[in-house]
Order: structure tokens, then sequence, then C-alpha cells
């Protein structure tokens, strides 16, 4: 719990780093990282766009390891339907994601891209052994 509080603290204390830039690009890694969004797009005026690889708390209260009605999954939900809003893009890694945003949070759809992360294995082949690689 102190990790997912203090790392977005951190972040925010180094951003005047990277001041020059117009977008900020977050990855989801952990899930109060919404929180850094939230505070760049608020008071620094950028663009931001959002990596969302996994959703917490949807995932863990779906596995049965939280409660679904507890203050952290509150909290939680409440910051990222807030942070959800806020952000300029939000980039999904499938289809599924896509649709259980649109459903449970009512994002935009056209904040929305699908970017995945797997190979095409039609157009990815292996090699023969007798390569020089």
């Amino acid at each position: 719990m102190a990790s997912y509080l203090s790392f977005p603290l951190c972040v925010l204390l180094h951003l005047r780093a990277c001041a020059w830039a117009d977008t900020v690009l977050i990855v989801s890694n952990p899930p109060t990282a919404v929180a850094i969004g939230i505070v760049v797009k608020r008071l620094f005026k950028k663009r931001v766009c959002f990596i969302l690889q996994d959703l917490y708390p949807d995932l863990a209260v779906h596995l049965g390891s939280i409660a679904g009605r507890s203050f952290f999954v509150r909290t939680m939900r409440r910051l990222n339907t807030v942070g959800f809003r806020v952000l300029d893009h939000i980039v999904v890694l499938g289809e599924d994601m896509r649709s259980y945003l649109l459903k449970h949070y009512q994002i935009d759809s056209h904040k929305l891209s699908l970017i995945t992360n797997w190979g095409d294995m039609k157009r990815i082949v292996t090699l023969a052994k007798d390569n020089p690689w």
C-alpha cells in the first residue's frame, strides 16, 4: 500500500524535468498512476495518454481477492472514474478491455485506442536454424 501511494508522489516531484513536453505518456502500473495523469492534466496543462495494462481494483474484485464494497475499492474506482474522464487518451490492450471501460466507466469511445501487445503469428515465423543469427 505504501508503494502504491508513494510512487505517484515521487513521480510528481520530478515532473518539472519534462516541462518541455506537450504530451505525457503514463503506464497504468502501479494502479494509482492514474492520479499522476490527473495532476499532469490539471496543474501542468499537458496532454496525457494513458496505457492501461491492468484495471484495479476491478480485476481483484472479479477474482474474489478483495470485497467489492470495501473502502479501498470504492476509492480506487472513484480515482479511475475521475482519471479516465480527465485523460486525453487511453490505450487498451484488447477489445474486452475496451468494451469493459465503455460499459463500466462510460468513457467516450473516441478517447480509446486498441493496441495489442501480441505479435501476429501469421506474419512472424521461425527462421531456419542455419541463418546468420
